[in-house]
């Protein structure tokens, strides 16, 4: 590759691109190379049947309408090749997919390592534009790739082993290529032109700070990019493993946010199939995150954590499993009324026992009240009978003294001779004393 004019002309280029991938292109190109040394003709390349490859195709999946599929392999380059469409030309056929009546989703196929940085950002415009829904289906995804997929509806790997990651930003320098420009050449600039191409102009003196300080802005971008339209998962240090460039097998990069999961082809394709029959009725909205759109920003929204970089499988999933919490949580409400409810019953039934027990207290009181006052009554009139009979015995001891000091005078009037008259009055004395004491009284 030694003074080869393309490498040149690419010197200090920013590349969204797997060096594993990178490498691999290199090596086919420089077999290609040897084979036409060797004495093959193009012919024998055949590289025709690899551009026929990478033209994009259609399949029936139902009864929504074709499947258009794009075919992203290889190193993304913006511009067509040799031997493959460049990513304008596939861009371009997306667009026009979107806009065939006869089309229902896009299906596409990638396996690609990246390419140029403006090669991901130009397919990644044309999905988010597309009026259908877009599922990519991966077998290889790495940087640039992965931006041209961030705006899909889905993202399914192949199988477990199907790689998905390298985010990040590159540029490759020949130090060769740089010494003999220095050596053969010297650059003039206009005095109020002082930071024209001031990254190359850094190179040309052993300076490679503001080659590094364009590419850290463009890493950010493609990160902002990222975090936008994918969930990413796990905390941010798992987050911050995930942007650093490193390449994950396919459960790895579900666990992180990358993709949506790990389905056939079969089942990509039916699930393409469903998305279209739901955009059908009311268009693909913006990154097709139809349902996530709608509940961004709403209590439901914010109480489930659902945001735009969520698909509708997504939101459905999450929506579910609160509505099956919502339901146990329902089914345990009323469980727990009936037991309250069971409850109630017999506390109502003791309130009514506990009624009649007051109301039967109530009279019992009322009764006794009136006994009361019935004893107090007779209490008052015995009170009245013992004061008279009080008086009657106080009157009784009076004339009983009476008669008493009438006995004894009569006893001493006994002593001497009575006259008939005395004798009369004595009988008389007699029938009142025993009328009061009863009994015989003696008369001397």
């Amino acid at each position: 590759m030694k003074g080869n004019l393309p490498t040149f002309l690419h010197l200090g280029q920013s590349w969204h691109i797997e060096t594993r991938a990178a490498l691999a292109a290199i090596a086919d190109y420089a077999n290609d190379l040897k084979a036409l040394e060797s004495g093959a003709k193009w012919s024998d390349l055949g590289l025709s049947q690899r551009r026929e490859a990478s033209k994009s195709t259609y399949e029936k999946a139902g009864a929504s309408g074709r499947v258009a599929v794009i075919h992203l392999t290889g190193v993304m380059r913006l511009q067509d090749g040799l031997c493959s469409d460049g990513i304008q030309t596939l861009a371009a056929n997306l667009r026009g997919a979107s806009q065939d009546p006869t089309v229902s989703s896009i299906f596409v196929e990638a396996n690609t390592g990246g390419g140029e940085s403006l090669a991901g950002q130009e397919f990644m415009n044309a999905v988010a534009e597309s009026a259908k829904p877009v599922v990519f289906y991966a077998h290889f995804l790495a940087s640039a790739g992965v931006m041209a997929s961030l705006h899909a509806d889905a993202v399914f790997a192949a199988g477990p082993q199907t790689e998905v990651g390298s985010i990040g930003v590159r540029s490759t320098v020949d130090n060769e290529m740089m010494d003999w420009y220095v050596q053969n050449f010297t650059d003039y600039y206009a005095d109020t032109s002082e930071n024209k191409n001031e990254e190359f102009r850094g190179l040309q003196q052993g300076d490679a700070s503001k080659l590094i300080e364009t590419l850290n802005l463009a890493d950010e971008l493609f990160m902002s990019e990222v975090r936008a339209t994918r969930k990413l998962k796990g905390g941010k240090a798992m987050e911050a493993e995930t942007l650093s460039g490193r390449m994950f097998f396919a459960s790895d990069a579900e666990k992180r946010g990358l993709i949506d999961g790990i389905k056939t082809r079969t089942e990509a394709m039916a699930y393409a199939e469903k998305l279209a029959a739901q955009y059908q009725k009311s268009g693909r909205p913006k990154k097709g995150k139809k349902m996530a759109n709608i509940l961004e920003g709403t209590l439901i929204g914010k109480a489930l954590g659902i945001g735009t970089a969520e698909t509708d499988e997504i939101v459905v999933s999450t929506l579910e499993t609160k509505f099956t919490e919502l339901n146990a949580t329902a089914e345990t409400l009323a469980a727990s009324n009936t037991d309250l409810s069971g409850k109630l019953a017999v506390a109502e039934g003791r309130a009514e026992v506990a009624e009649t027990s007051l109301s039967a207290l109530t009279n019992r009181t009322l009764v006794l009240e009136t006994e009361n006052e019935q004893l107090v009554s007779k209490a008052s009139s015995l009170l009245e009978e013992k004061s008279a009979l009080e008086n009657s015995v106080k009157d009784l001891e009076a004339e009983k003294t009476r008669l008493s000091k009438n006995l004894s005078a009569l006893l001493v009037g006994n002593a001497a001779p009575r006259t008939s008259n005395e004798n009369a009055d004595s009988e008389s004395i007699e029938k009142q004393a025993r009328k009061v004491f009863g009994g015989e009284v003696a008369v001397a």
